[in-house]
């Protein structure tokens, strides 16, 4: 079973582990048929509130045997990269799926040593030639709070203009999308707005097959493992899906 792997750096978070290592999820089928799994992310917090965020699918792995068969998910824990893009599909369409046009890095607010707090990234959203952007702007001040990065939006559109254009902002592990690859979560920007973006070290293991870019259905959640990364204090965490359709973690491996 393929095993996505990505390099990685930290960035200091008041909620991601600050060491180097990648989160893994190791996924034992034990159910007696072959199965596929999906991961999502909890949703960030975001200040102040967006009426419509939509967690999407980041990973999936299809056709894990029985038995013997096992999935991995590999993720890295930093940069986290804000991701501007468009929608497709409209919010009331299933097939709806995020193409990413532009991304940066960003470190989210920590604290530094002294306890005095390092603010996190802060980007502008800009109009180019009629298409939003970020802004190449070295001279912005940083003004993420703790734990979080910052969107600016400009004046320069409107909400009509973002909900006919599909805009949509967001949170990723992955400069680039792919078929392989999804963003965490993205919204609607609203016009000459200030967003304080908090990723959340939490995620959501669901078994089928979905589309990785595409919304998680509602309810999701619901029926899916939850893999808290702050309570588990874990590196390395195993899942087992029981023959009885259960899923849930096991326990840890190779911790130092």
């Amino acid at each position: 079973m393929k095993r996505p792997l990505l390099d990685t750096h930290v960035a200091p978070s008041s909620s991601w582990s600050t060491n180097d290592k990648p989160h893994n999820i190791t996924i034992t089928n034990s159910t007696g048929s072959t199965q596929s799994y999906a991961l999502f992310a909890d949703t960030p917090k975001i200040t102040p509130g967006i009426p419509v965020i939509s967690n999407n699918i980041i990973l999936v792995l299809r056709g894990v045997a029985s038995a013997s068969g096992q999935a991995y998910f590999t993720l890295p824990k930093s940069p986290f990269y804000a991701v501007y893009g468009t929608s497709y599909g409209g919010e009331s369409t299933v097939e709806t799926t995020v193409e990413v046009l532009d991304s940066r890095p960003v470190e989210v607010g920590h604290k530094a040593d002294d306890q005095t707090l390092v603010a996190g990234t802060t980007l502008e959203l800009v109009i180019k030639r009629g298409t939003p952007n970020f802004a190449n702007r070295p001279d912005i001040v940083n003004s993420g709070h703790e734990g979080c990065f910052c969107i600016r939006t400009s004046s320069e559109f409107t909400h009509s203009q973002a909900r006919a254009g599909d805009f949509v902002v967001g949170v990723s592990l992955f400069k680039k999308l792919s078929r392989y690859f999804g963003p965490f979560a993205t919204f609607r920007p609203a016009p000459g707005a200030e967003y304080q973006i908090q990723p959340l070290n939490r995620f959501y293991l669901a078994v089928g097959d979905y589309d990785v870019r595409s919304p998680s259905p509602k309810g999701l959640e619901t029926r899916s493992c939850l893999i808290d990364f702050n309570v588990l204090e874990l590196d390395n965490v195993q899942v087992h899906h029981t023959e009885t359709g259960r899923l849930f973690v096991k326990s840890d491996f190779n911790e130092d």
